[in-house]
C-alpha cells in the first residue's frame, strides 16, 4: 500500500511539473498548427485512461481480490482490458493526426510534448479552476510582420519562429530580430 501512496504522489509532482510547462510546450505546436490544448487533453487523458484500464484489468485477472479490497469499482477483467485497448487506440489515432502535421525538426519531441501539454491541462482543469489563472498561462506565441513583410511567429522570451518552427533569432524591437549566428 506504501507503494501505491509513492506512486500517487509521484504522478501528483510529474502533473504539477507538467502544468507549469504546458503553456510554452503547447503555444509551439499551436502556432505551427500540429495541435492545441483539447487535442493535447483527449490524448493524454485516454491514453492514460487505457493503461490504467488495461493494468487495472490484468491485476483482476491475476488477483480478483485486490481491486475489491482497494474499494475500486470496475467491469470484469476481460471488458475493462477491452475498454483500455479501445481507449489506447483512440489515443494513438489522436496522436498519428497530430504527427502528419507535425514539422519533421519536431516530431522526434512529439510524444512528450503532448504528454506535457495533456497532462498540464489535465491539472490546470483539476487545480486552478479560476478564469484569471488560466488567463495567466495561456501560450504566449505572438504573430507579427518583419520590416520584409514576412510573418513571423515570437515567443514570450522573444525567441523568433518562422512558420515552419524554425528558430531565426531573437526580437529585438516592434518589428526587428536578430538572426541567429548558428
Amino acid at each position: 500500500m506504501v507503494a501505491l501512496y509513492i506512486v500517487v504522489f509521484a504522478l501528483l509532482a510529474l502533473f504539477v511539473v507538467c502544468a507549469f510547462k504546458e503553456s510554452k510546450t503547447t503555444g509551439l505546436y499551436k502556432a505551427l498548427g500540429v495541435y492545441g490544448r483539447i487535442k493535447a487533453y483527449l490524448f493524454a487523458d485516454l491514453l492514460l485512461a487505457g493503461i490504467a484500464f488495461v493494468v487495472f484489468g490484468l491485476v483482476r485477472l491475476v488477483s480478483p481480490g485486490t481491486i475489491a479490497r482497494m474499494g475500486v469499482s470496475l467491469p470484469g477483467a476481460l471488458p475493462s482490458i477491452l475498454i483500455g485497448l479501445v481507449c489506447a487506440a483512440i489515443a494513438v489515432v489522436i496522436y498519428l493526426s497530430a504527427k502528419q502535421k507535425c514539422p519533421a525538426r519536431y516530431s522526434g519531441k512529439l510524444l512528450t510534448s503532448m504528454l506535457i501539454s495533456g497532462m498540464g491541462i489535465g491539472m490546470k482543469i483539476a487545480i486552478f479552476f479560476l478564469p484569471f489563472i488560466w488567463k495567466l498561462s495561456m501560450p504566449h506565441f505572438d504573430e507579427y510582420v518583419d520590416a520584409n513583410g514576412k510573418t513571423l511567429l515570437v515567443d514570450s522570451s522573444g525567441d523568433v519562429f518562422d512558420r515552419s518552427g524554425t528558430r531565426v533569432g531573437k526580437k529585438t524591437g516592434s518589428n526587428t530580430y536578430v538572426k541567429n549566428d548558428y
